[in-house]
This record gives C-alpha cells, sequence and structure tokens, in this order.
C-alpha cells in the first residue's frame, strides 16, 4: 500500500497569484483529501506541515528509516507533491537524519507561522 494515494489532480497548493501570508497559510494548513494524506508506517496520518513536524519529532528511528532511505524520502515527494512547498521539499532531499528532518520542519513551519502572522510559542 502506498503511503499516500497519489496526486492526479491536487487541490492543495499555491495558486499563482497568492504570495505572502496568505500563501504561508496556505502551506500550513490540512489537505482535505485522505487519498492526499501521509500515512505513517507506524498508522499515524499526517494532513499537515504542522502534523509532519510533530510526527517526524515522535516517531522512532524505524519508522523514520522506512520513510528515507539512501535513495528515497517519502516526506520530501510528499511536501512537494501534495503540499507543494518545493523549498522545503528540496531541503528535506538533501538531509539523511531524523535530527536534521527535525530541524528543516521546524525552521520551515516556524517561518511559514510568522509569515501568516500566527503566534509562535516560545520554546527557549
Amino acid at each position: 500500500m502506498a503511503w499516500f494515494l497519489g496526486v492526479q489532480n491536487p487541490t492543495h497548493g499555491i495558486p499563482n497569484d497568492m504570495h505572502g501570508g496568505d500563501c504561508a497559510l496556505m502551506l500550513l494548513s490540512e489537505v482535505k483529501k485522505p487519498e492526499h494524506f501521509f500515512y505513517l508506517k507506524n498508522g499515524a496520518q499526517v494532513k499537515s506541515l504542522c502534523d509532519l513536524e510533530n510526527a517526524v519529532n515522535e516517531m522512532d528511528d524505524k519508522t523514520f528509516g522506512h520513510h528515507v532511505s539512501n535513495n528515497r524520502n517519502d516526506f520530501a515527494v510528499w511536501v512537494r507533491e501534495v503540499v507543494r512547498d518545493h523549498r522545503l521539499a528540496n531541503k528535506l532531499e538533501q538531509l539523511e537524519t531524523r535530527e536534521q528532518h527535525q530541524r528543516a520542519l521546524s525552521v520551515r513551519v516556524g517561518f511559514l507561522r510568522r509569515k501568516a502572522g500566527i503566534n509562535v510559542p516560545n520554546t527557549a
């Protein structure tokens, strides 16, 4: 079974005329169709970049290794094809470890939240 069911006609993504905070909100929003959700090997469902950030932080190394290896990065594919955040997808493709993915997702989600005007809790 595929980790997501494919994206023939994606409805989630950025219209060409969208910029700034609206664009950031779109990238942070939940995917609406279940066939576009990311289904982790451990059974969890991911519907947004925020969900993916939390899932990568909480998953075990075995689950991470199932989705990211030398010849594949399921997270980068989902982020590119479903969420349509090409900048983050390109970054994730270059990474190998769970810690690197955690950091990249944290930085990107934090940036998008600030751009969208969403309060970001201070974790320091």
